[in-house]
């Protein structure tokens, strides 16, 4: 009886994933602003673009802003965060499906986001651009924490921990689904949006399948660290074969390591009950997150 009691208060309700991802979505959106007027106060209304302290700022703000939500999620919610990240009895085969799942994003989804944004630019968007400190050691030891590993823990225990935890009473699938798309709308970038979504449904589904974030943190962070390995050291630039070559060849490694994993076990059908707690807990997150997306449009 103790066993049991113990395992129902580790669980996850659907009121508090809702109320979890408004209290993160607000509490990033409020230390955004207040880190824009600070920003503001420092560059005396000039462009800070190509100021060394505020690229550093703009990357380790990212991270810490991140982190102070999840804090903030935690101390509303009066969640415990240990029984979401899974430590035990994770297969190897979870970490073998995560590097993957890593390549075919990389060179498989990569290239459905810029078609993507290609139809944004014909509408009249114009596609934001940051700019990393100029390399260095310090910058590129910056650069990996705040923006390959701070993202990819903190992220994960928000969305493939708390969110699809409290979700997948409801069906695994529409978990998956739900907290991708709630993923996606998080970040409030409109280009972004394509490739966010469709990374939510696998970073999920491998959560979801190993029974643990650590195969998504991992597919997360090397992710990242792709991108900025990338800016930093390699400066790759595909084009004609060889990026026709890469981008089949990672769609066929994608698809190949999704269907593997589908098949590992069959997804868990859940029930409607409780998911109006979940919604009504969302609503304020939902509503700023999209708000913020459509202001980026214009």
């Amino acid at each position: 009886m103790v066993d049991k009691d113990k395992k129902q208060k580790l669980d996850i309700s659907s009121s508090s994933a809702g109320v979890f991802y408004t209290t993160t979505v607000l509490c990033y959106i409020i230390l955004s602003i207040f880190i824009s007027i600070i920003v503001s106060i420092l560059s005396k209304g000039e462009n800070p673009d190509g100021l060394l302290w505020y690229q550093y700022l703009s990357v380790i703000a990212g991270g810490v802003m991140l982190c102070i939500a999840l804090v903030v999620g935690m101390k509303v919610t009066g969640e415990d965060l240990k029984s979401c990240i899974g430590l035990k009895n994770v297969s190897p085969i979870f970490y073998v499906l995560s590097v993957l799942i890593f390549f075919g994003m990389v060179f498989g989804l990569g290239e459905a986001n810029n078609y993507f944004i290609g139809f944004l630019q014909k509408l009249g968007y114009e596609p934001s651009t940051s700019t990393l400190p100029e390399k260095s050691v310090l910058s590129v030891i910056t650069v990996t924490l705040f923006v390959c590993v701070a993202p990819a823990l903190f992220e994960e225990l928000i969305f493939r921990g708390v969110i699809l935890a409290g979700l997948k009473k409801h069906g695994e699938v529409f978990a998956i689904l739900i907290s991708a798309l709630l993923f996606s709308i998080y970040h409030m970038s409109p280009e972004k949006t394509v490739y966010q979504f469709l990374a939510g449904v696998l970073f999920g589904l491998i959560a979801i399948k190993s029974k643990s974030i650590i195969p998504s943190v991992i597919i997360h962070f090397l992710n990242n660290f792709f991108v900025v390995i990338n800016y930093y050291f390699l400066n790759l630039s595909f084009v004609n074969t060889t990026k026709i070559i890469l981008t089949v060849l990672g769609v066929l490694v994608l698809v190949g390591s999704v269907v593997f994993t589908c098949f590992i076990r069959k997804f868990e059908k859940g029930e409607k009950k409780g998911l109006g707690e979940f919604i009504i807990g969302a609503l304020g997150g939902i509503f700023g997150a999209c708000l913020l997306w459509v202001v980026a449009l214009f």
